[in-house]
């Protein structure tokens, strides 16, 4: 049970600070940095709500 808890707040993080540079870097250049990036975020917010782990226990 840490195991996986330690392995969804890692890969949270990595797609949560992952797509917010994708998007700041979408913002000045073209390409599909924008679109990775809410692509990346919305993977975040799939992974938080349905992964079981109680992220509000957590913080």
């Amino acid at each position: 049970m840490i195991l996986k808890t330690l392995a969804v707040l890692v890969l949270a993080a990595l797609l949560e600070v992952g797509g917010d540079a994708l998007v700041r870097i979408g913002l000045h250049t073209y390409g599909y940095s924008l679109a990775a990036g809410a692509f990346a975020l919305f993977a975040y917010g799939i992974l938080v709500n349905q992964s079981g782990v109680d992220f509000n226990r957590l913080m």
